[in-house]
């Protein structure tokens, strides 16, 4: 059984001048994780892949893991004392973690962070409609019960791509994290937290890349120095995208309870959002599916992995924006949208 935070590679030991990190979103096993990396070889075969596997339970853990994760990020967006400490408590997690320079590709973070307290990982679909009894909880409470002293969602997936980022950026290699789904919530979290880290230094952003597909995040959730330095795409029928884009920041239970609430309800309807055919699945947006629209978004995203992002015009342009792919017009004319 594959870990969380697993990382995978197709070619170990391989050295090359640019470095690519893949993150997989919510139900997707090592197999499709593994085919979305050749996928990603094929249309790079000149960068170093690895993917930061991101373990799935079952849909319902999976939903729930990223809505508890997305809570996290917006109280990164508060920026009181609280959230600042928490951070600081994973960036001592990573100092940690960095003290073993080759950590191995399968490593169980637990066993390397000792100290950390875990928390009880009482994820399931019975937590998921006990949401107003949660809502009676601190959000310190909830966090400590669920967590223990890791970050919110999934947990060892963060952590092991904050490292694998620290050791990217460490060597001097340029890095373009390409995440989907759930995976961008994970990188969001990772950078967060690399944010505390690296302190006052924040030149570290100038070798981060970040190509989401399929994104559950908007971009001011990331930190500011990385916006710039982001490209989602988005289709315009991924409906679990557009459900998880609209969460908005007024009052985060307001958010969980009464917008993401519409979502749940649907609960038994969602997997069939994330089938293996549906606009939202990582097949679809790499261009494995062979449908005109699915191909369509297999060059668009082949055309950015495949462009070193470092000091290049065309880059430049399209940086901190979200694609929106409409239909396709006649003629198969691309249609994108800011």
């Amino acid at each position: 059984m594959t870990l969380d935070g697993e990382v995978l590679e197709l070619n170990p030991g391989a050295v090359r001048s640019r470095l690519i990190l893949h993150i997989n979103g919510v139900t997707a096993g090592v197999d499709n994780h593994q085919r979305d990396l050749q996928a990603l070889q094929r249309m790079a075969p000149t960068a170093h892949i690895r993917g930061v596997h991101n373990a799935s339970v079952g849909w319902q853990t999976d939903v729930l893991e990223s809505i508890l994760g997305r809570s996290e990020l917006w109280q990164y967006q508060q920026g009181n004392g609280e959230t600042q400490q928490r951070l600081a408590g994973y960036s001592q997690l990573l100092q940690e973690l960095l003290r073993c320079p080759d950590l191995p590709p399968t490593a169980d973070l637990h066993q390397y962070l000792p100290q950390a307290a875990p928390g009880t990982g009482l994820l399931d679909g019975e937590l998921l409609r006990q949401l107003p009894f949660i809502n009676q909880l601190t959000w310190q409470d909830l966090l400590k019960y669920l967590y223990g002293d890791y970050p919110a969602g999934a947990s060892c997936a963060t952590l092991r791509l904050a490292y694998e980022l620290a050791q990217g950026i460490h060597a001097g290699v340029p890095v373009l994290v390409v995440a989907h789904s759930q995976g961008l919530i994970i990188t969001a979290l990772a950078t967060h937290i690399l944010g505390h880290f690296f302190g006052t230094y924040t030149r570290w952003q100038e070798q981060v890349f970040i190509l989401g597909y399929g994104p559950v995040i908007l971009l001011e959730e990331l930190p500011p120095g990385l916006r710039g330095q982001t490209i989602l795409i988005q289709d315009r029928h991924d409906l679990v995208a557009e459900a998880f884009s609209n969460m908005r920041y007024t009052d985060f239970w307001n958010v969980l309870q009464t917008q993401f609430w519409r979502t749940i309800q649907r609960l038994n309807q969602l997997p069939q959002l994330a089938r293996p055919d549906s606009q939202h699945s990582a097949s679809y947006y790499l261009g494995l599916l062979g449908t005109p629209a699915s191909r369509r978004s297999g060059q668009l995203i082949q055309y950015f992995v495949s462009q070193e992002w470092l000091k290049n015009p065309v880059i430049d342009h399209f940086r901190g924006i979200r694609f929106i792919l409409e239909d396709l017009v006649p003629g198969g004319a691309l249609a994108v949208k800011n």
